[in-house]
């Protein structure tokens, strides 16, 4: 059983640490067995959703932290092929 530093009992948190160092924990094997529910919180989905990418190039080109980026839909120009191109250094 989870519980707080005043032994109440916790039945639903907020992860906000990684799952995978939870599991490295020395206790991470307990979490398997246990019965709380674990809630992610809403802006971690945001980050982690792939279709942000495109929205970012599209806001802030050629950004040194950001490669070019593009939905399925969209037709990748040339210029945008070079860029990525001389970015990923994949002909140097």
């Amino acid at each position: 059983m989870l519980t707080d530093l005043d032994d109440n009992v916790i039945r639903r948190a907020f992860k906000l640490y990684p799952l995978e160092w939870m599991m490295r924990d020395d206790n991470g094997p307990l979490l398997c067995k246990r019965r709380e529910r674990w809630i992610e919180p809403l802006w971690k989905s945001v980050l982690s959703n792939k279709g942000l990418m495109p929205l970012l190039w599209r806001f802030f080109p050629r950004h040194p932290n950001l490669l070019p980026a593009w939905f399925a839909n969209e037709i990748a120009t040339d210029r945008a092929r070079r860029e990525l191109c001389a970015q990923t250094d994949l002909f140097t």
